[in-house]
């Protein structure tokens, strides 16, 4: 205690001398510090919450993987796709994953450690007190934890409030600073990034799926063996090859691509036609497409790229050359899915470039510029709003247009989907 005590104490001495943030200031004080000190150094800008998450909490106990290789032993690829109409709301959306158990941040985290020989402590409660109590006691272990969180509660992206309440994610918690009122997370930014204590602990409480739930390695957890680490990489892609053979639902499996498709063709009650009719509703269809498979955990192409480099790790790692390639194909893909989403949003259309703008400039501020970007960040949210409003009554395509763009779409996730079953076959084959 009187250890932290002195450096908190040169902390705020170097910020009063030098103006920078409390997490810049500590960071230049311990630049190098050893795993276990829940040092607060630049962050490595991660791509996916939960093998971000993975790849820092095994880097404290002395494993350097990269976040590709985290993704790897986490189960590697998966699929999601998921449209919703409410309509009362007079609202439709579409969701689309790339990520093995991607609905399941907590199975993917403790699943990975548990292949690595790692015995992960998590904890749950309703209780505030108690939830600030335990997060403390997780940090006095000198170890990161891992909180789940609602992402638009946190108040560092300039969310709208209508998302608060169902922003699902999960933050690296590194430490508390009770004298300047922050807690230090790493969220997927170049810097760690500074969040009110009480703010942080409004988005831990506030999805009560995981109420306060936290995932930390013990103070005595020692890093995986090479043969461990070996032998956790083959149990995550054959992972990834059961997650798609045996899918919880059909909207877990390759065939939801088919089951989109047809819906991006079709006249009946599921149709894109009936769902996302020209208006606001197609808008915000076309949006989600880029979003999700550009930003929304994903770093563009639908995570495909990062499965691709995990690849490739693998074939090195094992000695397992079929993989790269399988690297190969989903390298290929992570293309394919990428222009997918630029067609949804395309230039010649320049209320629907805009859009896509707006989102790309969101991910890109935060990405380098952490809360500290939130205002301009919310410029683009209300920017976004606007737009929305005017899609009702002025949708920049006519019906023929329209049907042409779904059509072109559809085409494209035909061949998507040809494309990861293939890449699918190999991975097993290679297996």
């Amino acid at each position: 205690m009187t250890a932290r005590k002195h450096l908190k104490a040169r902390v705020r001495a170097r910020m009063a001398h030098t103006g920078e943030r409390y997490a810049t200031a500590r960071a230049h004080l311990i630049p190098n510090a050893a795993p276990g000190s829940a040092a607060v150094t630049p962050t490595q800008r991660g791509v996916n919450p939960a093998a971000n998450a993975l790849r820092i909490i095994l880097a404290d106990v002395g494993l350097e993987v990269a976040e590709p290789q985290a993704l790897t032993i986490g189960g590697g690829a998966g699929i999601g796709v998921f449209q919703f109409h409410y309509a009362r709301e007079d609202f439709s959306s579409l969701f689309l994953a790339g990520r093995h158990a991607w609905d399941d941040d907590l199975r993917f985290i403790d699943g990975a450690l548990r292949r690595l020989g790692l015995e992960p402590v998590i904890s749950e409660t309703s209780s505030p007190r108690t939830a600030d109590r335990r997060l403390r006691e997780a940090l006095e272990d000198g170890r990161p934890v891992v909180a789940w969180v609602d992402m638009a509660e946190l108040e560092t992206r300039g969310y709208p409030a209508e998302h608060r309440g169902g922003a699902y994610h999960v933050v690296v918690v590194r430490s508390l600073d009770d004298s300047g009122g922050v807690a230090i997370l790493d969220d997927l930014a170049n810097q760690p990034v500074e969040v009110p204590i009480d703010i942080l602990a409004r988005a831990r409480s506030r999805i009560g799926k995981f109420r306060n739930r936290l995932l930390h390695l013990p103070a005595h957890a020692q890093p995986p063996t090479a043969d461990q680490v070996r032998a956790a990489t083959a149990a995550g892609l054959d992972l990834s090859v059961d997650g798609f053979d045996h899918p919880r639902t059909r909207n877990f499996s390759l065939d939801a691509l088919g089951d989109w498709s047809a819906r991006l063709r079709g006249t009946g009650k599921d149709s894109w036609a009936t769902v996302f009719p020209r208006g606001h509703r197609l808008w915000a269809g076309l949006a989600s497409i880029h979003q999700c498979t550009e930003h929304y955990g994903s770093g563009g192409g639908l995570l495909r790229p990062q499965v691709a480099a995990g690849l490739r790790d693998a074939a090195d790692r094992l000695g397992d050359a079929p993989l790269a390639e399988v690297a190969a194909r989903y390298d290929d893909l992570a293309a394919q899915w990428t222009e997918l989403a630029r067609s949804a949003l395309p230039d010649d259309v320049p209320v629907l470039r805009r859009t896509r703008e707006l989102q790309d400039r969101r991910a890109r501020l935060y990405a380098e510029h952490g809360p500290d970007a939130a205002d301009e960040i919310a410029a683009t949210w209300v920017e976004h709003a606007a737009i929305k409003a005017t899609m009702t009554d002025a949708f920049p395509l006519d019906e023929a247009a329209t049907r042409s763009l779904l059509d072109g779409l559809a085409s494209r996730v035909d061949a998507i989907h040809e494309g990861e079953l293939a890449a699918l076959e190999t991975l097993r084959e290679a297996r």
